[in-house]
C-alpha cells in the first residue's frame, strides 16, 4: 500500500496532538490563603500566595495567562478584587498555569 506524504502530515498531526492531550498534567489546588503580592509580566499576571510554599508556572508566584477575552478578563478581575478585598482563594494549576480558583469571605 502507497501512503502519500499529506496522508503522513495527517498522521503525525493527529498523533502528536494526542500525545500532548495525554501528558496533560494537573498539579493541584493551592491551601486556603491570601494574595500578598500582585506582578504584571508580558502576556501573564503572577500572584504572590501568603505562606504557600509551592508555585504555579514561576518561582515565586502562581501565573494567570492573560488573554484578550471576556473570561481572562472576568478571572483577573476577580482576583484583584479579592486582592483588594484580603479575601481568601484557593488557585488550581494545571500545566503551570492557573485554570480555575475559589474566593471566600
Amino acid at each position: 500500500m502507497k501512503t502519500t506524504p499529506l496522508a503522513c502530515i495527517c498522521l503525525a498531526a493527529v498523533t502528536v496532538s494526542w500525545q500532548a492531550g495525554a501528558a496533560s498534567i494537573v498539579n493541584g489546588w493551592s491551601a486556603p490563603t491570601t494574595i500578598t503580592k500582585i506582578h504584571s509580566q508580558g502576556s501573564q499576571t503572577l500572584f504572590k500566595l501568603s505562606g504557600v510554599s509551592n508555585s504555579c508556572g514561576h518561582v515565586d508566584f502562581w501565573s494567570l495567562p492573560l488573554e484578550d477575552s471576556p473570561r481572562s478578563k472576568a478571572k483577573l478581575s476577580i482576583l484583584l478584587v479579592a486582592y483588594a478585598a484580603g479575601k481568601t482563594v484557593s488557585l488550581r494549576c494545571e500545566n503551570d498555569l492557573v485554570s480555575d480558583f475559589e474566593v471566600w469571605n
